[in-house]
């Protein structure tokens, strides 16, 4: 977050891209190509933004005011997955090859008590619990596929330093992002239980467990969430909102436990609710799930098209299938596969229209990331 905001108080490349900026004010989303592979395109920008900054990270995106941003440790974290299910899905072991990089130079920076920084390279960064989370399931992933030993004992160091740090009650409360507790931390849980899984430690099982008590206990009776915002007093947007569902649904499947499926399952039909009957889903959404934004937030379109393709494989539920197909064409249409500046082409922006308040004026990775995902779940539901 604070890479943003520096971004934000400069003006270096909003200039010198007004053009570009002015034509964003203006764009509607595109036709569809049936003919065009927006994954590839989706992948190609990944590896460049991979490639920008050569330490093995992942950029944390593309901005108008400044270019591309520093590696990022959270998302490069979250990346490697989907670089993996890539490698899978297509058999080419470059995408292998960088997700190991990525992981290598995650591991290079690794606190001594297996913490993550939030911004890699500043001394007055401090370890953050959500950042950490989504490094280990990385790692996880990492040692999954190569079953190096070292992945794995980097994983486990990211695992304990977070059971060391849950409160009593389940709930994280230090090192927390702005200091507040978050429910959207179930993507948090979902490492852990990976790590249940890897190594049978009961300790894993049981603070995932407790953090999603906590969070079911911040649920309200329409799916709404409590504490699920990054700042208080801030309705939450899309983006935290599809992250407690994912955790929830990934947590399930692990478990079986149906208690926390039904739990993701609530939120995700009124969202399916709303995106059928609107063909849009707001940036952000009050307690009683009123659109209180202008703009769409484009990573969480494509964490919600996650969301229903894995509801549809877990329950057959056609349709979460039909929302998560639209979701996707709704998605290609504002992606840029022509553009020829290399930071916008086959890149997500944050917000749509451009300016919107999640991340305005920037292509983050993990728009990217996510739907890269949300194609591949559509490769594997076809």
């Amino acid at each position: 977050m604070s890479l943003f905001i520096d971004a934000i108080k400069s003006q270096k490349h909003f200039i010198s891209h007004g053009r570009t900026v002015f034509e964003e004010f203006f764009k509607k989303p595109r036709p569809v190509n049936l003919k065009a592979d927006y994954l590839e395109h989706t992948m190609s920008w990944l590896r460049r933004a991979q490639d920008i900054n050569e330490d093995g990270g992942v950029s944390l995106g593309y901005s108008f005011l400044l270019g591309w941003l520093r590696s990022f440790p959270e998302t490069t974290g979250y990346i490697i997955p989907t670089f993996l299910n890539y490698y899978h899905l297509t058999k080419n072991e470059e995408y292998l090859k960088r997700a190991t990089r990525m992981a290598e130079w995650l591991v290079s920076f690794q606190s001594a008590d297996g913490s993550i920084k939030a911004v890699w390279g500043n001394a007055n960064s401090k370890p953050i619990i959500f950042d950490t989370g989504q490094v280990l399931q990385g790692l996880a992933s990492i040692y999954q596929e190569t079953h190096q030993d070292k992945y794995l004992k980097s994983a486990i160091k990211a695992a304990d330093w977070l059971v060391d740090k849950q409160d009593g009650d389940g709930a994280w409360r230090q090192y927390e992002f702005n200091d507040i507790t978050h429910a959207y931390n179930t993507r948090v849980d979902w490492p852990l239980l990976m790590m249940y899984r890897l190594t049978s430690s009961e300790a894993y099982l049981k603070a995932a467990s407790r953090n999603i008590e906590w969070v079911l206990g911040n649920q309200k009776a329409n799916g709404w969430f409590r504490n699920n915002s990054f700042v208080t007093k801030r309705d939450p947007f899309l983006h935290t909102i599809a992250y407690v569902i994912e955790g929830l649904i990934e947590s399930s499947a692990i478990t079986q436990n149906k208690v926390w499926l039904e739990a993701a399952m609530k939120p995700s039909e009124v969202l399916q609710t709303i995106f059928e009957n609107k063909n849009w889903l707001a940036g952000e959404y009050d307690r009683d799930w009123n659109g209180k934004a202008k703009y769409s937030c484009v990573t969480g379109n494509a964490q919600m098209a996650i969301c229903w393709f894995r509801l549809y494989q877990l329950t057959n539920n056609k349709k979460f299938l039909t929302a998560a197909l639209k979701m996707n064409n709704y998605l290609r249409g504002l992606q840029d596969i022509t553009a020829e500046n290399p930071g916008i082409k086959g890149a997500m922006k944050g917000s749509y229209p451009i300016w919107g308040r999640y991340l305005p004026f920037t292509y983050p990775n993990w728009a990217a990331k996510f739907f890269a995902d949300a194609l591949i779940l559509e490769r594997q539901v076809k």
